[in-house]
C-alpha cells in the first residue's frame, strides 16, 4: 500500500511542474545594452542632465506589454538621487525597443551610477 501512495504523490508534482514550464514561456523584456552621459553646467546646475540611452529586446515568444525601463540614479555615497522611468504600450518578439530616459535639474549633476531595470507583462 506505501508504495501507491507515493506514486499518487509523484504524479501530482509531475503535473504541476509540466504547467510551471508551459506558462514560463511568452514574452521576456530584456535590457541589452546601456550607457549614461551626465552633462554638468557649473554656472547654472538647473540646466544639468543625465541620461540614459539604451535597448531592451523582447526574446521571448509572445508580445510583451506595459513594458517599463526603469533607472535609479545614485550620487557618489551611494544614494539616490532620482528615479525615472520609459514605457511602452507593446514590444513584439524579436522587436528591440531604443529608449532614452533622462533626468533633468540641479540633483543630475550629482549622479555617479545608475541601476537599470525592465518589467513587462
Amino acid at each position: 500500500m506505501p508504495p501507491k501512495i507515493l506514486i499518487s504523490l509523484i504524479m501530482p508534482l509531475a503535473v504541476i511542474c509540466l504547467l510551471s514550464a508551459s506558462c514560463a514561456a511568452g514574452p521576456n523584456l530584456q535590457v541589452v545594452e546601456h550607457s549614461i552621459i551626465v552633462r554638468e553646467f557649473t554656472a547654472d546646475t538647473s540646466r544639468s542632465t543625465a541620461t540614459v540611452t539604451g535597448a531592451a529586446e523582447n526574446t521571448g515568444d509572445r508580445p510583451a506589454r506595459s513594458c517599463n525601463i526603469s533607472v535609479t540614479f545614485y550620487d557618489y555615497v551611494g544614494g539616490i538621487v532620482g528615479v525615472k522611468e520609459a514605457t511602452k504600450e507593446q514590444v513584439l518578439p524579436g522587436e528591440v525597443w531604443n529608449f532614452t530616459i533622462e533626468l533633468k535639474g540641479k540633483e543630475s549633476w550629482n549622479v555617479a551610477d545608475y541601476k537599470i531595470s525592465a518589467i513587462s507583462k
